[in-house]
C-alpha cells in the first residue's frame, strides 16, 4: 500500500476481460453495443465496497442497462486475493432482445424490473444506488447487495422498479457456475417503493437504523425521502417541509456518516459550475436537506466527484477533476450548519486520474482493512488489470 498521502496503480492477478461471461459478445443477453463487459462498469454505473466478503473485503462491479447491455452479472475485485471475479452470472433466458423486440419481450416482468425465468433483476444503470448489508441482516455470511431500487432496466425498454432486489452473497467460492448459483437474487421488499421520475438516484446504507434511505431525482419528487427497513423489509417513505439536495441527474453520492447520524450528499449542481453538498439529520428527515458550507470552496467538476466517509479520521475525502493534483479532506464540524474547513492535500497524480468519468457511485469507497480509499474509474481505466488506490493522511 501506499505511504499516506499518495496514491498507487495496483496489478491484479488477471483482467477484466477474463471473466467476461461471453468473450464473443454474440450472447442473447449482449445487445451489440460494442465491448458490453466494459459497459457493466462503465454506462451510468456505480460500485460499493464490501467489507463482508473476507478479511481485507471486495468492491462491487455491478451495472449496465438502456442501450449498453442486459448482462446483469455481479463481478467483485477481491482483494484477498487481488483477483476480479464473476459471483453472479448473467440471465441466459435474457434472450430476443433487439430493439425491435424489446417492447414485446414476454420474458421480462415490467412491473418488478426481472426476468420472468430467474427472477433475477435486470441489468440497469446502477448510479449511486448500490448498497450492502451485514450477513445478519442478509441472512448469508458475506453480506447481501441490495438494489433499493432500479433505474433505466433493460437495454431497450429503460424502465424503473421500485422493488427491491438482494442478492445473498453465500460464497467466495465462485470458480464454477454451480458455484456462483448459490449467491441468489430474489425481490426482497415486501412492497414497491414511491414512484419518482427521470433516471437516477442515490442511496446509504444507515447502520444506526437498519435501513437504506434512497431518493430518486430530486427535482422530479420534492420534498420526500424513501427508505428500505432492512429488518421488516418494508418500503416507506418521508415527507419533509426543508431544502431538497438538487445536483446533476447522474453524479450526486449520498453516505451515512455513523458518528454525527447525518445523510450527506455531494455532487455538481445541475448547470455543473459548483459542487454542492447537502446534509439531512437521520434522526429528523422532517427538517429537509440543509446545504453544507465549505471554507474554502471546493473546485467545481463538470463530471463526478468522487468521495467517502473515513470515520477513523472523522473527516470526508473528496477528489474533483477541476483540481487534478490534489485531494481534498474535509473535517466534519460538531455542528454541521457551521463551515466544514477543506484542507488540500497536494500529490503527484496517476495519469489515470486525467480521465472523465461520468458516473462513479461508490467505486471510490474507503476500506478500512486496506486503510485505503479504493477506486476503479473506468473498465480501461487504469488498465483491464488495473485499478488505484490512495491512502489518506493520517491513516
Amino acid at each position: 500500500m501506499p505511504a499516506a498521502g499518495r496514491w498507487a496503480v495496483i496489478d491484479a492477478a488477471n483482467g477484466w476481460n477474463d471473466i467476461d461471461p461471453c468473450p464473443a459478445n454474440n450472447c442473447g443477453y449482449r445487445i451489440g453495443s460494442g465491448p458490453e463487459w466494459n459497459k457493466v462498469i462503465d454506462d451510468f454505473s456505480g460500485g460499493v465496497y464490501n467489507p463482508h466478503w473476507g478479511p481485507l473485503g471486495a468492491l462491487i462491479l455491478h451495472g449496465g442497462g438502456h442501450s449498453a447491455t442486459n448482462d446483469n452479472s455481479v463481478a467483485v475485485i477481491d482483494f484477498n486475493d487481488l483477483r476480479f471475479k464473476r459471483i453472479a452470472d448473467p440471465s441466459l433466458a435474457a434472450t430476443g432482445l433487439r430493439p425491435a423486440d424489446g417492447p414485446a419481450f414476454p420474458g421480462y416482468d415490467r412491473e418488478f424490473g426481472e426476468y420472468v425465468v430467474d427472477r433475477k433483476p435486470g441489468a440497469a444503470h446502477t448510479y449511486d444506488a448500490l448498497a450492502v448489508i451485514p450477513p445478519e441482516l442478509a441472512g448469508a455470511p458475506f453480506g447481501g447487495l441490495v438494489r433499493p431500487f432500479s433505474t433505466a432496466v433493460h437495454a431497450t425498454l429503460s424502465q424503473q422498479s421500485f422493488w427491491a432486489h438482494m442478492l445473498a452473497m453465500q460464497t467466495r467460492d465462485v470458480a464454477s457456475a454451480e458455484d456462483r448459483a448459490r449467491n441468489t437474487w430474489s425481490r426482497w421488499s415486501l412492497n414497491v417503493g414511491h414512484n419518482y421520475g427521470g433516471a437516477g438516484g442515490s442511496c446509504a446504507y444507515d447502520s444506526r437504523r437498519k435501513r437504506i434511505w434512497w431518493t430518486g431525482v430530486p427535482s422530479s419528487r420534492p420534498q420526500r425521502i424513501s427508505y428500505l427497513d432492512c429488518v421488516t423489509r418494508e418500503q416507506l417513505s418521508v415527507r419533509h417541509n426543508g431544502g431538497n439536495a438538487m445536483h446533476d441527474v447522474s453524479f450526486p453520492v449520498m453516505r451515512y456518516l455513523a458518528a454525527a447520524d447525518l445523510l450527506v450528499s455531494i455532487g455538481p449542481r445541475p448547470d455543473r459550475t459548483v459542487i454542492d453538498a447537502f446534509y439531512m439529520r437521520a434522526g429528523a428527515p422532517t427538517e429537509g436537506w440543509f446545504p453544507i458550507t465549505f471554507d474554502p470552496p471546493l473546485p467545481a467538476s463538470p463530471v463526478a466527484t468522487p468521495w467517502d466517509y473515513v470515520p477513523e479520521l472523522n473527516r470526508l475525502v473528496l477528489f474533483s477533476r477541476g483540481d487534478p493534483t490534489a485531494m481534498y479532506e474535509v473535517i466534519v464540524p460538531a455542528d454541521p450548519a457551521a463551515p466544514w474547513t477543506t484542507v488540500r492535500r497536494p500529490f503527484e497524480p496517476p495519469t489515470s486520474l486525467s480521465e472523465s468519468v461520468s458516473v462513479v457511485g461508490k467505486r471510490f469507497s474507503w476500506a478500512p482493512a486496506l486503510r485505503c480509499i479504493v477506486y476503479k474509474p473506468r473498465a480501461t481505466v487504469p488498465s483491464l488489470s488495473q485499478f488505484v488506490v490512495y491512502r489518506p493522511h493520517g491513516t
